[in-house]
């Protein structure tokens, strides 16, 4: 009994560790990835505005409800849906804070510091 709660600690420990390092990976990703879609979309008209963080904060929440509910309609996966979902959602909560930066023109504070 022992041993079995030994091995499922060690191995909920390795989940933990994996997650955590993708999701500080993301923060690094998703800086580069978003900053290279603002820089190729130089025009002040595509960008999101003030007006417009509602709707990316909506866009993105509806993003990740679609994650979490497909997550979630697989049966008795349990451990190996979640790390998955919670990276993605993770990576989309980190796009949504640089894109409403953005919108708020304050690109220029945008980095692997603030967004953690």
């Amino acid at each position: 009994m022992i041993n079995q709660q030994n091995t499922s600690n060690k191995v909920i420990q390795e989940l933990q560790n994996q997650v955590s390092e993708k999701i500080i990976a993301s923060f690094d990703m998703v800086a580069q990835d978003r900053s290279n879609y603002f820089a190729k979309n130089p025009y002040q008209h595509q960008r999101a505005s003030i007006e417009s963080a509602n709707s990316i904060v909506n866009g993105y929440a509806t993003r990740n409800g679609g994650i979490s509910a497909a997550a979630n309609l697989v049966p008795g996966l349990g451990m190996l849906a979640i790390a998955p979902e919670i990276i993605t959602v993770m990576r989309n909560q980190i796009a949504m804070i640089y894109d409403v930066g953005v919108a708020y023109d304050k690109q220029q504070y945008l980095n692997k510091e603030l967004l953690e």
